[in-house]
């Protein structure tokens, strides 16, 4: 089954990191910490780091924030589902059904990276375009890029794109998962790749 990530989730805690993304087998990082919590507004230093017309969605509960684009729409159920999902257009979450398709996500899982990425490459529910190892915030990533075949539980053409982060020793993942047909998978892949250069973790 793609992305279990969607369903499972832990608290993993780690220092604040300003986020660079490191070409294949160069590693990168910003280790200054941060000056204020997530629930605090951003520094001066975090404010400079968003693309113009982004702002920063903070989550106490898992201890990250990320940036997006200012006028996208993001919802949630739950306290931990804060800055989890962001879209262009407004949406809901169905409480007792699967999480709506959204153009941005960004979601802490209970799995390795290793193991993030195995089932989200199974040949029998998606064909690989991408698997690179690389670093995000000084930490292993590995960048993937998927098309769904139809035989689980996306239909088939969907695209997925994103970056499976080692945080602590599992995966936190930034990635787009964008409808078979939709003529904005090429943007989604950008703002994933922007998304991605302003996680914080602390």
């Amino acid at each position: 089954m793609q992305h279990l990530a969607i369903r499972l989730t832990t608290a993993v805690a780690g220092a604040a990191l300003a986020c660079v993304v490191g070409a294949p087998g160069i590693s990168y990082a910003d280790n200054r910490p941060a000056t204020k919590t997530a629930q605090a507004a951003p520094n001066a230093s975090a404010a400079r780091s968003l693309p113009d017309g982004w702002r920063r969605c903070n989550n106490p509960y898992y201890r990250y924030s990320i940036g997006y684009p200012r006028h996208w729409y993001t919802a949630q159920i739950r306290r931990s589902e804060v800055c989890r999902q962001f879209d262009r257009q407004p949406f809901t979450i169905p409480p007792y059904s699967e999480y709506p398709m959204t153009a941005l996500n960004a979601v802490p899982t209970t799995m390795t990276v290793r193991a993030y990425v195995r089932g989200a490459t199974q040949p029998e529910f998606a064909v690989t375009l991408l698997k690179q190892n690389t670093w995000v915030c000084g930490r292993h990533a590995v960048r993937f890029e998927t098309v769904s075949t139809g035989e689980g539980l996306y239909p088939k053409g969907t695209r997925t794109y994103g970056y499976a982060i080692n945080r602590n020793g599992t995966a936190f993942v930034v990635f787009t998962m964008t409808p078979p047909g939709d003529s904005l998978y090429a943007r989604n892949k950008v703002v994933v790749d922007r998304a991605v250069r302003t996680l914080r973790f602390r």
